[in-house]
């Protein structure tokens, strides 16, 4: 019987420490929760939050830790276990523990596993392998 993570990719952050299972391509949910996110927020005022948290809730399907996280990983250990779907808590709660590693290390992995898969298209903008979608507002939260 398969289940989910059968269905992903596994990548590798953090030295081996964090293994992201994310599905390789745009799911359905994906175009849900962007929809769900604009009434979270116009998409205009998004910031690296916003965009981590829509495509971690989209396709990521599960993420291992190992017992021995290094001090980067543990922001994103504590996402992980406190998340909830709910997009606004989820927000606000990567906003509040985020770092920078985290959201590079998601984003690195995420367009390993859809590298060369799909060509998607994000509202009016075209979504550019490698790219960061929230890497323009860098230091907002």
């Amino acid at each position: 019987m398969l289940n989910p993570k059968d269905l992903a990719r596994r990548h590798e952050a953090f030295g081996g420490a964090v293994a992201f299972y994310i599905l390789p391509y745009l799911t359905v949910r994906t175009d849900i929760l962007l929809r769900e996110m604009e009434k979270v927020a116009p998409r205009e005022e998004w910031t690296n939050a916003h965009h981590t948290v829509l495509q971690m809730e989209g396709n990521v399907v599960e993420i291992e830790f190992t017992d021995e996280l290094p001090e980067e990983a543990k922001p994103l250990a504590y996402y992980w276990q406190e998340h909830t779907g709910d997009l606004k808590h989820d927000v606000m709660l990567m906003a509040q523990f985020a770092n920078n590693e985290l959201h590079d290390a998601f984003w690195t992995t995420f367009n390993r596993a859809l590298d060369g898969i799909i060509a998607h298209k994000n509202g009016d903008e075209d979504v550019v392998e490698g790219e960061n979608p929230g890497e323009a507002d860098a230091d907002a939260p």
